[in-house]
């Protein structure tokens, strides 16, 4: 199901179709989500910390490393949408029941 997505550029050269170009540009995208969202969980920590006792600051940082936490959870929780839609629209054969049973 996830073959795409574990070693998305190994054979760039054998690109035959749309999707494996678009399964590419999804991981790209997907992995620039989870940096940024792992980086602003970072800075929002720090900032967090750096707020000394200020509320207003301490609230903030508190609201900036929630939106970053969703963000990283619609981050993964997207990727792995997709690479299940993905699995079920590329399999090579579909089992269908006979219709005399």
């Amino acid at each position: 199901m996830f073959d795409n997505y574990l070693n998305p550029i190994a054979n760039i050269g054998e690109f035959t179709t749309l999707g494996d170009y678009v399964a590419v540009a999804l991981n790209v995208a997907f992995g620039i989500g989870a940096a940024i969202s792992l980086i602003a969980v970072i800075l929002s920590g720090i900032k967090y910390i750096t707020s000394r006792g200020d509320i207003k600051a301490a609230t903030s940082a508190k609201n900036a490393l929630t939106y970053s936490i969703i963000a990283m959870i619609l981050t993964i929780t997207a990727y792995t949408i997709v690479g299940i839609v993905s699995g079920v629209f590329t399999e090579q054969e579909i089992p269908i029941l006979p219709v005399g049973i």
